[in-house]
């Protein structure tokens, strides 16, 4: 089960902020290798599609999965501007069985969404059944440490202890 619903609001509004931005492009770069023209991509926890459409523009065949329809909304939004073909698929995580059905992927995508579960064993064996034999999973999620480094770095100690226990992405 998922905790998102929480955090999805705030995720909205910093939509297009430096850190964002930046995070995405470093994302970007790591998956460039993985994926070359025809390549299936899952995307899970999709959210606005950032990684999706990028996949998407250089060629490769993307199934986006996010359980926000907001979200979901303004990914179909880039899709249509870009002139892109997107699956997009409404649901959770533990719904890709019946989501996907027997379908399996050269390259999963599950970004900023493992710090929402409750049960990430679990999480990673779903995404695994999704990975081809010679595929590739991809995972990142929200670190308390560095959350805390910047503030820390500043000597802002209150916020830097906060960024530790912290359960809402900045």
């Amino acid at each position: 089960m998922t905790s998102f619903g929480v955090g999805e609001k705030p995720w909205i509004e910093r939509l297009g902020n430096l850190r964002n931005v930046v995070r995405q492009e470093l994302i970007a770069r790591q998956l460039a290798p993985l994926a070359e023209h025809g390549t299936t991509v899952l995307d899970v926890g999709c959210g606005q599609g950032t990684q999706a459409l990028r996949l998407a523009a250089t060629g490769c065949r993307v199934t986006a999965v996010d359980p926000s329809s907001d979200l979901l909304d303004l990914c179909a939004q880039g899709a249509l501007a870009q002139q892109l073909d997107v699956e997009m698929l409404q649901g959770h995580m533990e719904d890709l069985p019946a989501l996907c059905g027997g379908r399996t992927y050269d390259l999963v995508c599950c970004h900023g969404v493992m710090m929402y579960l409750d049960d990430w064993s679990r999480a990673v064996g779903v995404l695994g059944e999704r990975v081809k034999a010679d595929g590739r999973l991809s995972i990142t999620f929200r670190n308390g440490h560095a959350l805390a480094m910047r503030p820390g770095l500043r000597g802002d100690w209150a916020v830097a202890l906060a960024g530790f226990d912290s359960t809402v992405c900045q």
